[in-house]
């Protein structure tokens, strides 16, 4: 079934994606969606919430509706780091937060000078 689950999320990503976007899976019940050209939060909070919209739905899986809870953790490349390490560990952070915030939702990183 965690399979099944995971294709079903996997596809749905995909649906949404633009050609130059990529989407990996990232171990466990994890992914990354590299959205290619977003460089104002507002862009990530938009991209981001379609994602919330597709994966909102039940996922019809071993014939149950199956309700994931999604959590988003989003860094911009330079303004959360200027390395990909440095901007994966800043989503990374932001990932933990939105889970700890009770999930169903996008947690911006702080930038690398500071702000929110």
């Amino acid at each position: 079934v965690g399979d099944a689950v995971l294709s079903s999320v996997a596809r749905r990503i995909s649906g949404v994606l633009r050609g130059d976007d990529v989407v990996a899976r990232w171990g466990g019940d994890e992914f990354v969606v590299l959205v290619h050209g977003v460089t104002r939060p507002a862009d990530l909070g938009a991209a981001a919430a379609k994602l919330l919209a597709v994966l909102a739905p039940p996922h019809a899986v071993g014939g149950r509706a199956l309700r994931l809870s999604v959590s988003i953790g989003g860094a911009l490349y330079s303004g959360h780091g200027s390395g990909l390490d440095a901007v994966f560990a800043a989503a990374d952070t932001a990932l933990y937060a939105a889970k700890s915030a009770g999930g169903d939702c996008l947690q911006l990183a702080p930038d690398a000078a500071g702000d929110a």
